[in-house]
């Protein structure tokens, strides 16, 4: 209502999931969008994502939009409001390319989040596989588990129906369906920067030297394997946004982060979508022999804690950073200062 009386032409596409939102800017061939969602916050929070010029608009962008619209005066010509569908397009769309070598049984858990919106319109047009599926009803009060799949008990339904169906593999997805979280055949979860050893093997094969990023928090294991395929792994700050410029700029074919935000630009737009990051997987592990837990047991091991937080005042946040840097520097400890402090051990 805001916007139409500012003006702007609005075209509403509805209840979908993030990335059908970006898809839909490409579709109807406009340079902006606002998504309408809280992802995987509790029922009560609310927010917006934008974008502009196909591109994320975040951070010291928002504080100028706010100048802007302190000085800018009203349109006294209304905007015009139209739906549209763009459901059936974005489902060809994330499916195009994608074939399965051999049938795989696999499981889904939306977490009653919005992928419930296309998730049945794409397995049924997924070719040569069998699909498992729980908790696809759209609902905002999440009666089942909290659709973030970075918290194991978030997976303890996926892993459990993975072993009742004997499926090779599951996926699960946050509230909005930009953050992707996959388990293996036996249960075991697959943390990001894990599954992106395998995506970017395939990526390594199509080009020479690709820069791919993942942010701070991710594994030295990811960084180190992908250097053996020939492409070029960067260490980049933690932010989906932050990294979708970075891609730009890099020209980089795939990147993402340790909280399942995966980017593809190679066969796709460059944003964040987790239903196509998850196809994408599909057809790579219908090419292999092994079962995903034979292909991840290859890996070198790695031990995570959950994340830790530990609430303090906003305005010591930066400067306890600081004292650990200056405490570390001291005693001659490797760190990497790219986003908050990451320290580097011999063993």
């Amino acid at each position: 209502k805001g916007l139409i009386d500012s003006g702007v032409d609005v075209i509403s596409i509805g209840l979908c999931p993030t990335p059908m939102l970006y898809y839909g800017i490409y579709n109807q061939k406009i340079k902006t969008g606002i998504m309408v969602t809280g992802s995987h916050n509790p029922s009560d929070y609310n927010g917006f994502k934008m974008v502009l010029d196909n591109k994320p608009f975040y951070s010291e962008r928002i504080q100028e939009l706010q100048s802007l619209v302190n000085v800018v005066k009203k349109n006294k010509v209304k905007g015009k409001y139209v739906e549209t569908n763009v459901t059936n397009d974005y489902v060809d769309r994330i499916l195009k390319n994608i074939s399965l070598d051999k049938k795989l049984r696999i499981a889904w858990d939306p977490g009653n989040g919005a992928v419930g919106v296309t998730i049945n319109s794409v397995i049924k047009k997924l070719k040569n596989s069998e699909n498992f599926v729980i908790n696809d009803k759209v609902d905002g009060n999440f009666p089942n588990h909290h659709p973030d799949p970075t918290i194991p008990k978030n997976l303890v339904s996926i892993q459990k129906l993975i072993k009742e169906n004997e499926c090779d593999l599951g996926f699960a997805f946050d509230g909005d369906g930009d953050r992707l979280g996959i388990v293996d055949n036996k249960g075991q979860i697959i943390w990001a920067d894990i599954y992106m050893i395998i995506l970017a093997e395939e990526i390594s094969k199509k080009y020479t030297n690709a820069p791919i990023i993942m942010d701070v928090k991710s594994s030295k294991v990811f960084f180190d394997e992908v250097k053996k395929m020939g492409c070029n792994p960067i260490m980049y700050r933690t932010g989906h946004s932050v990294i979708k410029d970075k891609m730009i700029k890099i020209n980089s074919p795939l990147s993402g982060e340790l909280s399942g935000h995966v980017m593809y630009k190679d066969d796709f737009y460059g944003f964040d979508d987790a239903m196509y990051v998850g196809l994408r997987f599909l057809r790579i592990i219908s090419q292999k022999n092994e079962s995903l837990n034979e292909i991840i047991e290859l890996f070198p091991k790695t031990f995570s804690t959950p994340e830790i937080r530990i609430d303090v005042e906003e305005s010591r946040k930066f400067k306890i950073i600081e004292e650990i840097k200056i405490r570390l520097n001291k005693k001659g400890i490797n760190i990497e200062t790219i986003d908050g402090l990451r320290v580097n051990l011999k063993d």
